[in-house]
Parts: structure tokens; sequence; C-alpha cells
């Protein structure tokens, strides 16, 4: 009896083994928004002098990526709310792989630690613009040292 039911699982067994099953579930590939910025040329020294025009310094960049679609802005700020001399950044020669890499908004002043418009329209996923920072002083602003920490945000329209 025994060597019968042994018989009739290892048949069953078998009969399992061929046939088929299956499963399946769903798989969502998601690919998520990613806006990148880059200031390219380390810190910058302004050395000014009241007597003489204002001191510029071009020797940063600042360039971005985006993936996705839609209408983008670089804004600037500085960190230091109420500075003793003037500073001013403008984007210059704005490139981009797109047809629209982006307007400038022109000179901007940095001084009260607000987020200003610096390039707007950008369109394009991959972009760059130079940066063309100038200093001035006063003789009535005295000697010293303002220091500023430049921050660029990619971000929508």
């Amino acid at each position: 009896m025994r060597a019968l039911i042994a018989a009739v699982a290892a048949v069953g067994l078998a009969a399992a083994a061929h046939t088929q099953s299956s499963d399946s579930h769903v798989v969502r590939v998601t690919v998520l928004q990613r806006n990148s910025i880059v200031v390219v040329g380390g810190d910058i020294t302004l050395i000014v002098n009241p007597l003489s025009p204002p001191t510029v310094n071009q020797t940063c960049d600042v360039m971005w990526f985006c993936n996705g679609q839609g209408n983008r802005k670089i804004t600037v700020r500085s960190s230091l709310v109420n500075p003793r001399y003037s500073l001013t950044v403008e984007a210059r020669n704005i490139t981009g792989n797109g047809q629209n890499p982006g307007i400038a908004a022109g000179v901007v002043p940095l001084r009260d630690g607000v987020d200003r418009d610096f390039i707007t329209r950008i369109r394009s996923s991959l972009g760059a613009a130079d940066l063309r920072y100038s200093a001035s002083a006063t003789w009535a602003a005295g000697l010293g040292t303002d220091v500023h920490t430049v921050t660029y945000t990619l971000a929508d329209r």
C-alpha cells in the first residue's frame, strides 16, 4: 500500500511540475524633474578705489541643467542685507541647447537679501552665462570689506 501511495504521489508531483502558472504586476518608471545649477570660477575679490570707475570681474560663469519641460528662471540674491558698498551682477553671453536659452534681466543690484530675477524665459535644458560683477564705493562709505554669499536659484517660473 505504501508503494501505491508513493507512486500516486510521484505521478501527481510530476503532473504538477508540467502545469503552468503565472502572475503579473505593474512596474512604473518615473523620471523626476531635476534642476541643477552651478557657479564655475570660484570665489572672487573686487578691490575698489573710490576715485576710479567701478571694479569689474568677469571670470565666473553660471551653468544649468533641467530635464523637464516648461518655462524656468534663475534668481540671484546676496546674503548681505545692508552692504556698505555697491555690488551688481549681470548675465552676459547666455547660451543654451534650445531656441530660447533665456533673457538677461540686465544689471541686478545685490543689496537687500531679496531674490531678484536674473535670467528669465529659460526653455533650453542646458545653458550657461558669463557673470559680470561690478563693485563701487564712495568716499563717504569709508574703509572696510563687504562679504557677500551670492546664491543663484533655478526654479519654475
